[in-house]
């Protein structure tokens, strides 16, 4: 394709070709591993290799001056796109000799560079090492819902770390209390699913986090801080009807808020479209550590949309009295006083 042909400032069309061009037709070549072609695994294994060799020289060389595929400035991390490439390429040629685990090992991994990619995409400035992060997460996550492991299983634990993920990105946009009640959430998490212990206490804190983290993007901390806190709660230690009949209405009515005035960010719809897919995951005992990863990209989406502090009016300035000028005669010239000693006063 000419490059010519696509403006370099011409974003939406460079979007369109990246979200249906490139990330479909990478998917695919990901999943045709899964077939028996030999042919196919040794020709897409040699590729990969390729490609990871130039990414890494163009990454060495990298300037803010370079294009990418489609003319744009690159925004991809090419070291990242590069090991990934990297290891898919090894696994696919080990599992040409051992067994097709391997393959698998590499589909997932090509996978997750593309929700790397995606979700980079998306990310709206974020770090790009903290979204490599939140992608080998998710590649642990699909790994561990494809073999079906349960929650105690160390792949499905190995996904907790999403949480604290999410807890020092927080931390690093200036919430320390999101922050703060993530480390709290990973702890339990990571206790409960071990030792099968404390699991009401887990649920009321993932229950917190998530009510806390939406509705700070519309309310101040210290007003919604308590009504969240008594739902989590009412519905951890006296949940005797269902939930969703009370948050549902909630989040409506505050999406609704949001859209009359207009501040629904992206970061928020994306993280509103994930929730069902998160909850959905919930539900599933194999797909519990895809829950992890989902709702810790959910909150991370979500901690950076804080509402504007509103500045409080500042008190008016007492008038002054207008300048007036007075005659020099009728200004009494000052004189200063000397102060003098007891000891040292002469009498005439």
């Amino acid at each position: 394709m000419d490059k010519k042909c696509i403006g370099q400032n011409d974003k939406q069309t460079r979007l369109y070709l990246f979200f249906l061009f490139c990330v479909p037709l990478r998917v695919t070549f990901a999943f045709l591993l899964l077939t028996e072609s030999i042919f196919w695994k040794v020709c897409f294994s040699a590729i990969l290799m390729y490609y990871s060799g130039r990414f890494f020289v163009k990454w060495r060389k990298q300037t803010e001056q370079d294009r990418g595929m489609f003319n744009g400035a690159v925004w991809w991390r090419r070291d990242v796109h590069g090991f990934l490439f990297f290891v898919a390429a090894v696994c696919i040629f080990i599992g040409l000799f051992e067994d097709t685990v391997r393959i698998e090992y590499a589909v997932a991994i090509l996978v997750g560079d593309v929700f790397f990619g995606v979700v980079h995409r998306l990310s709206f400035d974020c770090d790009p090492y903290i979204v490599f992060g939140y992608s080998l997460f998710a590649v642990v996550a699909v790994v561990s819902a494809y073999h079906a492991h349960d929650p105690n299983h160390w792949t499905a634990l190995l996904t907790n770390g999403a949480i604290g993920l999410t807890a020092y990105y927080a931390y690093t946009a200036k919430r320390k209390d999101l922050a703060i009640i993530g480390v709290v959430l990973m702890s339990a998490s990571l206790v409960w699913h071990s030792s099968a212990r404390y699991r009401l206490f887990d649920h009321f804190v993932s229950r917190y986090m998530a009510y806390y983290s939406f509705a700070t993007t519309t309310f101040e901390p210290v007003i919604i801080g308590p009504p969240a806190l008594f739902l989590s709660v009412l519905f951890t230690y006296y949940g005797d009807f269902n939930e969703m009949y009370m948050v549902v209405p909630i989040v409506a009515t505050i999406l609704i808020f949001k859209l009359i005035r207009r501040t629904i960010t992206p970061r928020i719809a994306v993280a509103v479209c994930l929730s069902p897919l998160a909850l959905y995951a919930k539900a599933i005992t194999e797909w519990h550590s895809a829950w992890h990863v989902l709702a810790s990209i959910i909150v991370a989406l979500l901690c950076t949309e804080t509402p504007k502090a509103t500045k409080t009016p500042k008190a008016p300035k007492a008038p002054t009295a207008p300048n007036v000028l007075i005659p020099n005669a009728l200004v009494v010239p000052v004189v200063p006083v000397v102060p003098v000693e007891k000891n040292k006063i002469r009498f005439l």
